[in-house]
């Protein structure tokens, strides 16, 4: 697909900073000042684009420190055009048309200047704001073709990236924020700027009339399932129009189910016109070049895997009208780091952002009731996430291997923490489960290293297997007297724990419970439990001493192995004991084998030794 196929008329914007630096040694421990005067000129054709603009700093000034983002006018230094006319907070936007100039100097008086004094050696930037809104015609493209010199001594980021902007018809808003810094050498040190350098910030605008031709292009009903070839040394972008140029026929859908559309993998950029209502399965599923993709509202429906594996992928936003977002959507968009979701979803499907390790937030809206299973597993960079009170159901392992989680609210709404929920959530540091909760799954927080207290409330009846098991920081837990379940495993090689008490509710402590706390030196085991699984308690090398309650009925075998410091193991109940060598098949009286519990310290020793593989009950 050509340029002159698209009626392209391309307006380039660029703006030049130049940059005098004072080198006065390492960023990280001095201060050095900028002076930066530059202008934006925009181009603009047979269209109209408010623009308006500011640049700040997070800086000290010689008249003192400004450790704060500006709010007055006399802070900010605001774009200006035709010499005079400036933007402000009451009137921020400039018209900008045919050949103006929008321009700004922020080199008079004190200047800005980079500082690390008050921000753990850590220089805060200079921001660049440009603000872009009410673009009329029927379409405008913004393309940010920004570039640094790989020599730079500076680094020039956009913290937004607006490669992908257009609109059909009036209503473009956009931000686009730059932020410039000094670079950094291997040690970790800012590097000093000695010489004045140039920044270059190029900003396009495209407009173009809807006539595209169908040549290149294949269909299947109202479908259209195959694109032109990408054209070596052509343009990188595709656009979808939902009628072409040369045909009747409103096409309605993309891909043909299970099918990819062919040849997109040549693209970075896609735009889909409005009037496509339907994405399906796997239309771009694996298209390594994609770099960015604009939806339009008319879409109500992305099928499963419509974009896994794209890894170029950095940003999308899901149009409203769109109520689930189908199973594997995003799967594997490991370079996915934000994704707008609409107030129009319900449903969340499995495994939909599973190993979207780049997605450092995301808001789930409130109206979402369901999320599937693994649908954010393994998304490393999420630090926060706030579950809407809306949501009733989770799949399993919805937030495993979220390693960057420290954070997380869960809403009264949820009546059990599913199973494996957390697990290997390695930085979540303390969560408070609701009161509405009963159950708590197996594996609900497996292998959370750097969970250190949690608050289980009255209500919960069952604590599932291995919900806590590894989590090695937890120093202290509460089982309320509501629980009467507690599953193999549940707090198995939690090695912080140092004292525990089983409330008399429980009436089943099942094996290897507590296996592997090596810091337990004190297990409180009250009325009401009947039964001891094995190895319930093996690998607790702190525990001294532990007392049977009389209601005990059953105790496996193993129960204490590895308590090498045990040195007391007081049964309330002495008699009426029976032991099994042959797993648990048949039972011989302990008394007529010369073999007793009343003395507390013989206990311990033959538990640890000679009784260790034996099985006990009461008559």
């Amino acid at each position: 697909m050509k340029k002159r196929k698209l009626g392209l008329i391309l307006n380039i914007a660029t703006l030049c900073l130049s940059i005098a630096a004072i080198a006065i040694g390492v960023y990280s421990i001095t201060t050095a000042s900028l002076t930066i005067n530059g202008s934006v000129g925009f181009t603009v054709h047979e269209c109209r684009v408010n623009i308006s603009g500011y640049m700040y700093g997070y800086a000290d000034t010689a008249s003192g420190p400004a450790h704060k983002k500006p709010t007055t006018d006399a802070e900010k230094q605001y774009l200006t055009y035709d010499g005079s006319k400036k933007a402000t907070d009451e009137d921020p936007m400039i018209v900008a048309s045919n050949n103006q100039l929008i321009s700004f100097n922020i080199g008079e008086g004190n200047g800005v200047y980079f500082s690390s004094e008050a921000f753990d050696n850590e220089i805060k930037p200079i921001v660049i704001v440009l603000r872009v809104a009410n673009a009329t015609e029927n379409m405008v493209l913004v393309q940010d073709t920004t570039t640094v010199s790989s020599d730079a001594q500076y680094e020039l980021i956009c913290d937004n990236p607006a490669d992908m902007l257009y609109t059909q018809g009036e209503g473009l808003s956009t931000t686009i924020t730059y932020s410039l810094t000094p670079k950094k050498d291997s040690s970790g040190n800012y590097v000093a700027i000695t010489n004045s350098v140039a920044v270059n910030l190029s900003l396009s605008f495209s407009k173009f009339e809807n006539n595209i031709a169908s040549t290149g292009f294949t269909f299947s009903g109202t479908s259209i399932t195959g694109v032109p070839e990408a054209q070596n040394g052509g343009t990188d972008l595709l656009i979808i129009p939902s009628k072409f140029s040369d045909s009747a026929t409103v096409y309605t859908s993309l891909g043909n189910n299970n099918s990819v559309l062919n040849n997109v993998g040549g693209y970075k950029k896609v735009i889909i016109l409005d009037g496509i209502k339907k994405i399906n399965d796997n239309t771009f599923n694996e298209c390594n070049s994609l770099t960015s993709i604009s939806i339009p509202n008319s879409v109500t429906t992305i099928g499963s895997s419509a974009f896994s594996c794209s890894p170029g992928l950095t940003s999308i936003t899901i149009p409203n009208g769109v109520t689930t977002i189908n199973t594997w959507s995003f799967t594997a968009c490991t370079g996915l780091k934000s994704i707008t979701i609409p107030n129009s979803v319900t449903t969340i499907g499995g495994y939909v952002f599973s190993a979207c390790r780049s997605l450092t937030s995301i808001n789930i809206p409130n109206g979402v009731t369901t999320i599937g299973e693994y649908a954010f597993n393994g998304c490393s960079g999420l630090t926060s996430i706030t579950i809407p009170s809306s949501v009733t159901t989770m799949g399993t392992n919805v937030f495993g291997g979220c390693s960057g989680l420290t954070s997380i609210t869960i809403p009264n709404s949820m009546t059990t923490i599913v199973s494996s929920t957390f697990s290997e959530c390695t930085g979540l540091t303390s969560i408070t489960i609701p009161n509405g909760v009963t159950t708590i799954e197996s594996s609900a927080f497996n292998g959370c290293t750097g969970l250190t207290s949690i608050t289980i409330p009255n209500g919960v009846t069952t604590i599932g297997g291995s919900a806590f098991k590894g989590c090695s920081s937890l120093t202290s837990i509460t089982i309320p007297n509501s629980v009467t379940t507690i599953g193999y495993y549940a707090f198995g090689g939690c090695s912080g724990l140092t004292s525990i008490t089983i409330p008399s509710s429980v009436t089943t402590i099942e094996f290897y419970t507590f296996s592997g706390c090596s810091s337990l030196t004190s297990i409180t085991i009250q009325n009401g439990v009947t039964a001891i699984g094995n190895n319930a308690f093996s690998g607790c090398s702190s525990l001294t001493s532990i007392t049977i309650p009389r209601s005990v009925k059953n105790i496996e075998h193993n129960v204490f192995s590895g308590c090498t410091k045990l040195s007391s193991i007081r049964f309330e109940k002495t008699d009426n004991w029976q032991y099994s060598t042959d797993h648990g098949k048949g039972y011989t009286d302990l008394t007529s084998s010369g073999m007793s519990l009343t003395n507390a310290g013989e206990n311990a020793t033959n538990f640890k030794g000679a009784w260790l593989d034996y099985w006990f009950k009461q008559k």
